[in-house]
């Protein structure tokens, strides 16, 4: 069986994961998270449990289910699971099925439900199958996320947020689904913590009427701004350049919009953080003086 394409944080192998295969000066690293943060994942597997897949009587793992099909093991940094039951660190979660884009599994992790002390997490997520065979329950795929750890206090992050009309680049859906089954259908976002700070770097104009005279009759001021950040392993690059090619996206709760980056950098496999980005902030409206 073909394994479907997942983007980052997802590994079908744990033995992926970035801080596994370190070389050269390659350093390790981990996904930043902070207390009270909410974490969305989503993933894209065909429903090969439920007899109907558009009749979903089994989603997640919880304190209520009778049976499922998807279980998220919340993991310490040994790997040794803490919690198989979703709604022990996830407040809202939800499976859906459309034709449009069949079975959707999503949840929101809640960092403020975890355990006290436990800085470094990764999640192990078993999908099943219904075998015609056997007439049993059987693993279909196995796959895991790369490590989260917390972040210290002494330095500064930023939250980049964002989303689409409708799906991105690598599968992601962003609708509210109407035939779902969990707590909420709470619709699918982007979330990233990311070191560094925003830093506003001047005005630009952007002239948009102008007649042929040379009056100009409207322009924008436009606030240019540049995020200065450290070093990222190449996946989490990965998970920055999908949030910020959404269709609204905001860094630190303020929209912004024109992003540009790249990764600057030559010496290793590793992303230096540098983006632009713009904010437009007023419109000057000159048409009603004397041409």
């Amino acid at each position: 069986m073909n394994c479907p394409i997942i983007g980052p944080p997802f590994l079908f192998n744990e033995g992926d994961s970035w801080n596994c295969n370190l070389c050269g000066g390659d350093k390790p690293f981990f996904i930043p998270f902070s207390t009270g943060d909410t974490i969305p994942f989503q993933t894209r597997f065909p429903d090969n449990f439920n007899t109907l897949p558009d009749v979903i009587n089994y989603g997640f793992k919880d304190l209520a289910a009778t049976d499922w099909y998807i279980e998220v093991e919340l993991q310490d940094a040994s790997g040794t699971t803490l919690f198989s039951f979703i709604d022990s660190f996830a407040t809202d979660y939800w499976v859906s099925y459309s034709q449009q884009y069949g079975s959707l599994q999503t949840w929101f992790l809640n960092t403020a439900l975890l355990p006290p002390g436990l800085d470094c997490f990764r999640l192990k997520i078993t999908y099943y199958f219904y075998n015609q065979v056997t007439m049993s329950k059987d693993i279909e795929r196995v796959i895991f996320t790369e490590y989260y750890r917390k972040v210290p206090l002494c330095k500064e992050y930023s939250v980049i947020t964002s989303t689409y009309d409708t799906v991105d680049c690598v599968g992601g859906v962003y609708t509210v689904p109407d035939n779902y089954l969990g707590t909420s259908n709470l619709a699918y976002y982007n979330f990233i913590r990311l070191e560094g700070e925003n830093e506003r770097q001047g005005n630009s104009e952007n002239i948009e009427v102008e007649t042929d005279r040379g009056k100009v009759l409207r322009r924008q001021i436009i606030e240019d701004w540049a995020f200065k950040g450290g070093i990222v392993a190449p996946f989490f690059a990965d998970m920055i350049d999908r949030t910020i090619r959404g269709s609204y996206v905001e860094v630190n709760f303020r929209p912004f919009t024109n992003f540009s980056f790249s990764k600057n950098n030559d010496a290793t496999r590793e992303w230096v953080v540098e983006m632009t980005m713009q904010d437009k902030t007023c419109t000057l409206d000159n048409r009603n003086c004397n041409l």
